[in-house]
């Protein structure tokens, strides 16, 4: 899996604005056997429709899980000074 291909399959559901696949760095994070990755649209419509359709689907023999993002919490902070 790569982010072109990830590009092409969530991408039928509206314009991307951005794919990110977080790769593992270390032994640890290889040894989970699990990744995640990041893919962000343009309108939230489009974003939920998507959502609607590939949770739970299975994508070259991986589950897809799909949740709405969340910020960290450093950016809260920033936000309510």
């Amino acid at each position: 899996m790569n982010e072109p291909s990830i590009m092409e399959l969530f991408g039928r559901y509206g314009p991307l604005a951005s794919v990110k696949i977080m790769y593992p760095r270390s032994e640890e994070e290889k040894s989970r056997g699990t990744n995640c990755g990041f893919v962000a649209y343009m309108s939230r419509k489009d974003a939920e429709r998507a959502m609607h359709e590939l949770n739970g689907s299975q994508l070259d023999s991986i589950s897809v899980r799909m949740s709405w993002g969340r910020r960290k919490f450093n950016q809260k902070i920033k936000n309510k000074k």
